[in-house]
């Protein structure tokens, strides 16, 4: 039952990413996937935690932004 539901949500994963990259190609527009935390990755700055953003781009890609919380 447990894999069952994972395999689910993959799929909804997956249809949900496929119809954002779709719409940006057909807006050329970024389209919003997602964000998550994690540990900030530059030691200059003096953050803990960064905030990241992920789009589908038009040209297929995907762009990450990243956010230095402060």
């Amino acid at each position: 039952m447990m894999e069952e539901k994972k395999i689910n949500e993959e799929d909804i994963k997956r249809k949900k990413t496929s119809t954002a990259f779709i719409m940006a190609k057909q807006t050329k527009e970024r389209q919003f996937l997602g964000q998550y935390s994690e540990a900030c990755n530059d030691p200059t700055e003096e953050c803990d935690i960064d905030n990241v953003y992920v789009y589908a781009l038009p040209s297929g890609e995907i762009e990450k932004i990243r956010i230095h919380t402060f």
